[in-house]
């Protein structure tokens, strides 16, 4: 549990991570052969054969505003904080500081933080996420559940703003649409003084996926448009020089040419990790 700090221009940026775990390759990427997943995949294995994995969400200041990106999963139980309330008083913001939560998608890893004992865990912002994302899991085809649970509450509080396409929503905060992984899931760009970073969400599982982008995320709801999402959005933060930061990447760090197969992503060496208490 840290948060950990940056900065995007005059934009403050905390990567807030509530979470770890492991996995293994044959695990995340369930329909890749064996070769090249192991090729790939070695840097990043320890001697039992796994690799380490966040889970995280990106808290912006932009001005006056306090924008977060995504919760966590929800409390381990009655009284308890939930991972994004330990992960924010150790960047030293309350939840009613925050004025905007952005979802970019609706898995339980994402939206659990967003109520605490069924009311809006965050009650003075407003809750921005894609129509056709909203529209699935509360009255399409998956109408119950933990989803259902925590974003209910939000829209019935009539917290929520729905997007639909490429859209700012603060000055310097942009959410572009990334569907596959989910139907409606969206990634976030902060841009501020010419320079630019990209909250991918779960777009981008693992920081192989750069170098492989048609390497499909077990979860992926409809592969080949996830697959179209994040070639897309890999070549979005190379031409921009963008830095990236997702869900469950253990770093952050930017894309690079790469001769061998048009893209690699090359880990940030900075670090301002401030250890949670």
């Amino acid at each position: 549990m840290y948060a950990e700090r940056f900065w995007i221009g005059a934009i403050e940026c905390w990567r807030l991570v509530h979470a770890r775990g492991r996995g293994t390759p044959d695990w995340m990427f369930p329909d890749v052969a064996t070769t090249p997943l192991a090729e790939r995949m070695r840097p990043y294995l320890d001697g039992a054969g796994t690799f380490g994995f966040v889970y995280s969400s990106l808290m912006v200041r932009a001005g006056n505003d306090i924008v977060l990106l995504d919760t966590s999963s929800p409390a381990p139980g009655a009284g308890k904080p939930s991972g994004i309330d330990r992960a924010l008083a150790a960047a030293g913001v309350q939840p009613a500081e925050v004025g905007t939560v952005v979802i970019s998608h609706g898995h339980p890893d994402h939206v659990g933080g967003l109520v605490r004992a069924g009311e809006p865990a965050f009650a003075g912002a407003r809750h921005v996420i894609d129509g056709r994302e909203l529209q699935f899991w509360t009255s399409g085809e998956a109408p119950s559940g933990a989803p259902a649970s925590a974003l209910r509450p939000v829209v019935d509080a009539g917290l929520v703003d729905l997007v639909d396409g490429e859209q700012e929503v603060l000055a310097g905060v942009r959410v572009l649409p990334t569907p596959g992984h989910t139907p409606g899931h969206i990634a976030v760009a902060v841009t501020s003084e010419g320079i630019s970073a990209v909250y991918v969400g779960d777009v981008l599982a693992h920081e192989v996926n750069v170098a492989e982008p048609g390497w499909n995320h077990f979860s992926d709801m409809v592969p080949e448009v996830a697959a179209r999402s994040r070639r897309r959005l890999v070549e979005w933060a190379g031409r921009n020089s963008a830095l990236v930061i997702g869900s469950h990447l253990g770093t952050r760090g930017r894309v690079a040419p790469s001769s061998s197969s048009g893209f690699a992503y090359v880990a940030d060496v900075v670090n301002d990790g401030i250890p949670a208490a």
